[in-house]
Formats: structure tokens, sequence, C-alpha cells
């Protein structure tokens, strides 16, 4: 189970795609060293993959997940 900042990491890369950590973080309100440390929790979890240099995407289960959640903000 995800956290709502995790979750938020989640939708925010099923809007933009591929993105950064530095890139991240504002949108969600967190340092880019805290979304930093949660990307590879998350990647331990199949739902997100390192692209190299920084930059991050959902894989087929994280773009799942997004959207569930993405449904619950509405």
């Amino acid at each position: 189970m995800e956290t709502p900042t995790e979750r938020e990491i989640l939708i925010h890369l099923l809007r933009v795609g591929n993105d950064a950590p530095s890139n991240i973080a504002p949108v969600i309100n967190r340092t880019p060293e805290y979304v930093s440390d949660r990307l590879p929790k998350l990647e331990e979890r199949g739902l997100v993959t390192n692209r190299g240099s920084g930059v991050w995407s959902l894989t087929v289960e994280g773009l799942e997940a997004a959207r569930v959640y993405q449904r619950e903000e509405l």
C-alpha cells in the first residue's frame, strides 16, 4: 500500500510522463531528497523504473495504480 505522498508521485508521473525528483518535488510540496528517497521504494514494488540520468517513469503496474489513485481523487 502506497503512502499518500507516494500516490502523489505516481499520479504526477501519470500526468506528465517521465520526470526527475527535482521536478516532482515542488508539485507535491516535498523536497527533491524526499522524492529521491521514495522512488527506489516504489521501484522495489514494481511501480516505477529508473530511466537513467535521474529520470523515472511508471511501469505497467504503476500506470494501473496511478489511474486508480487519480480516480479516487475525483
